[in-house]
Order: structure tokens, then C-alpha cells, then sequence
């Protein structure tokens, strides 16, 4: 009898449980209005200018070509100015080089460079020694994507070539 009660109330349970969930589900109702949204404005456009014969000069139709109120030039202009100057002391920029070989031997890296001047690929490659490795690098780029594809070719030659981030010094002739 006992069994038989505590069966009837986990049924009861259920279906209250079971009835709470599908109260609280309702179905979505969509509302929709036949009226549509407008909003005037025409006060906030700017007239769109007349087309002009190329003939006819400025002046000769009374146009300012004076500075324009609430006009961001002058501000534009001192910041261009500012980065000029901060790019005309500069005696560095980041690009990309390509290290062809690196290791201990002093022989393998000449050995190295005279095969990465036999590529003819401009890459005026440079031996490096920072104790105890030597380094054998060429090439100065600017941009990443031609660098990439000198070092595809360069990887052919050298399995074990790798793109480098650098910092390539400007000469005077790099700045004009």
C-alpha cells in the first residue's frame, strides 16, 4: 500500500512538472503594423552642386574658394606634418630579410653566400657572425608579399631558409 502511494505522488509530480514546463512555453505571436516608417530629411542634406562648364573660371560666377567653416584641413595638415617629421628622423624601417643558413661553420657559410649570389635574385646576401653561429642573410624588403616571393624561390636552393622580420636602415637616397 505504502509502494502504491508513493507511486501515485511521483506521478503527481510528473504531471505538475510536466504541465509547469508547457505553461511557461508559449507560442511565439508575431505582431506586425501596416504602417511604415518616414522621416523627413531634407534639412540635414546638403544641395548638391550645379555641374559647371570647365569654361567658365570661379571667380567669374562669385564661388569662395576660401576656407570652409568647421573644416578639418588645418588639423589634417599638423598631423601629416607631424608624421613627416617623425618618418624624416627615423633612420630605420621594419621589413623582412631572408637568412639563408645558419650554423657554426665559417666554411658552409661562405659556401652559402657564393650560392645565394648564383641565384641572381638581387639578394646581396651578407655574412653575419654573432658567437659562435654564422648567419648568412640577403635581401631588404619593405613589403611582406614581395619578400614571400623571393623567399619561395630562395627556398628551393635552401630547404632551410627562413623569412625574417628586420629592421632595414634608410640611406639618404631611401628617403627622397
Amino acid at each position: 500500500m505504502r509502494s502504491h502511494r508513493v507511486l501515485i505522488k511521483n506521478r503527481t509530480l510528473r504531471y505538475a512538472l510536466l504541465l509547469a514546463v508547457l505553461a511557461g512555453c508559449k507560442a511565439a505571436s508575431v505582431t506586425s503594423t501596416s504602417a511604415e516608417y518616414s522621416e523627413d530629411l531634407k534639412v540635414y542634406r546638403q544641395p548638391l552642386p550645379t555641374l559647371l562648364p570647365d569654361a567658365v573660371p570661379n571667380e567669374s560666377i562669385g564661388v569662395d574658394n576660401g576656407s570652409l567653416e568647421g573644416h578639418i584641413a588645418p588639423e589634417l595638415d599638423s598631423v601629416l606634418t607631424m608624421i613627416v617629421d617623425r618618418n624624416a628622423s627615423r633612420n630605420s624601417w621594419d621589413g623582412y630579410t631572408i637568412q639563408m643558413y645558419s650554423g657554426l661553420s665559417r666554411e658552409e657559410a661562405y659556401e652559402a653566400r657564393d650560392r645565394a649570389e648564383e641565384l641572381d635574385l638581387e639578394l646581396a646576401p651578407k655574412i653575419e657572425y654573432y658567437q659562435p653561429n654564422y648567419r648568412v642573410k640577403g635581401g631588404q624588403f619593405f613589403d611582406r608579399l614581395a619578400a614571400y616571393r623571393v623567399y619561395k624561390e630562395v627556398k628551393q636552393a635552401f630547404p632551410s631558409a627562413l623569412l625574417l622580420p628586420a629592421k632595414i636602415p634608410l640611406t639618404a637616397s631611401d628617403n627622397d
